[in-house]
């Protein structure tokens, strides 16, 4: 159920801070068994073992000895296999790590879920038994999960970061990094790794008999598109569109400092159809204002909001609008989501137009579905007004360093000036 939770201890994971869960999702309550593994790995394409456990032939103890990355192969047969039981918009898929502490925690502020201390009659730990134990032979925590803390660590789906103090709403993690998390301790942690707060890293290719994983579902959206600009006075970023067949889009824009609250003063979001009818506008992006449907979201990996502005689109044209009004430089943060997987066949034409009025510092667009290079342009303006069309099949990058900025990326083609792959 949707909630909100203080994550961290103090001296053990700092900054300790608070977050919020707008949407609810669902959580394993066991540890995904060897029984379970193999029945969805078993016939997978990537070479992979369907039994790997140390402690193999124990079908109701948990899986071990899989990386991150083998993970992500079960998830996606699990998906597959399970496609016609699954709500629109939903998929299987590890926890983040809040989605993890939070249902471990259980309401409890201790170190542990018993209490500021624990000894091996709650959980499997520091070697007592030796080895992993059948999922569910402790006692469940308040919530009804078992085994949160103990028997394996558990593989996270973020990168791991270090914490801030910012309040977060659904967090996901960094987009990036080097190191996956791990959480809850193992039969061969002391007592200090098994605290609610722990975390623990490793890259996403290690594997141990001490790691294994359970399972969430939860929300998925398909990424449209991002685009971050800042300019002087008066930022403002225009998307333009063609819709062939009905679509729902989730759009949202952040404003000062892109922080992950919704909350954007003077932040503006209109959209047009082809006679230029204001169809939507949200004239002061917070919380609650809203003039169609505000809904609360879990997004997908790398992407976190407080709400959202959903709209379903019928075919013809649109233009999308976002602007942020202040004295100084200003950031605005455009990003458009789908619950369709198959959006990319529902729109088309994409064009992305910003003017770069005075200073220039920050221009980004990026994207996670490879369709979208069939019609992706970039449309802009030099600090000496000087239009120019860039159509790319890679995220850009545009800083500070030149007049234009360093472009990141292949540039398919380009118009009226030359660029080279920085």
């Amino acid at each position: 159920e949707p909630g909100t939770f203080t994550m961290g201890q103090v001296g053990v994971a700092e900054p300790v801070h608070q977050v919020t869960f707008n949407s609810g999702f669902y959580l394993g309550k066991h540890e995904v068994t060897q029984a379970q593994y193999e029945a969805v790995m078993t016939g997978n394409d990537a070479s992979l073992s369907a039994t790997p456990s140390h402690y193999g032939g124990n079908y109701d103890r948990p899986v071990e000895n899989v990386s991150w990355d083998d993970v992500q192969v079960f998830l996606a047969r699990l998906n597959d296999q399970e496609a016609d039981n699954l709500p629109t918009g939903w998929a299987y898929d590890l926890p983040t790590e809040a989605q993890w502490e939070f249902p471990t925690r259980s309401g409890t502020s201790t170190s542990y879920t018993v209490g500021n201390d624990i000894n091996s009659t709650f959980a499997n730990y520091d070697m007592n038994i030796g080895e992993t134990t059948k999922v569910g032979d402790y006692p469940a925590n308040p919530w009804g999960f078992y085994d949160m803390q103990g028997n394996i660590r558990e593989w996270i789906d973020d990168w791991y970061s270090v914490y801030t103090n910012t309040s977060l709403f659904n967090p996901t993690g960094p987009s990036t990094g080097t190191e996956k998390i791990l959480r809850g301790g193992s039969f061969g942690s002391t007592a200090v790794w098994l605290r609610s707060s722990n975390r623990h890293k490793a890259p996403s290719t290690y594997k141990s008999s001490h790691i294994g994983f359970r399972v969430a579902l939860r929300k998925k959206f398909t990424p449209v598109t991002s685009v971050t600009t800042t300019i002087k006075d008066y930022p403002e970023i225009i998307i333009y569109f063609t819709v062939i067949e009905e679509v729902e889009l989730i759009m949202r824009v952040r404003g000062p400092s892109l922080e992950i609250p919704g909350n954007t003063p003077d932040t503006t979001l209109t959209i047009y159809d082809d006679f230029y009818t204001e169809i939507a506008s949200n004239n002061n992006w917070s919380s609650g204002s809203s003039t169609t449907q505000l809904q609360e979201l879990n997004l997908a990996p790398s992407y976190s909001t407080e709400s959202a502005e959903i709209v379903t689109l019928q075919p013809g044209d649109y233009e999308i609008e976002a602007t942020k009004s202040g004295d100084s430089d200003e950031i605005i943060n455009l990003e458009i989501f789908s619950t369709d997987v198959n959006v990319f066949d529902k729109i088309s034409s994409l064009k992305i137009d910003t003017c770069y009025k005075a200073e220039t510092k920050f221009f980004n667009i990026s994207h996670e579905d490879s369709n979208l290079s069939q019609f992706l342009t970039i449309d802009y303006t030099d600090e000496n007004q000087t239009p120019a069309t860039l159509f790319t099949n890679s995220p850009l990058l545009f800083d500070e360093n030149s007049p234009i900025g360093s472009l990141v990326g292949n540039i398919v083609s380009y118009g009226g000036l030359n660029f080279n792959q920085n």
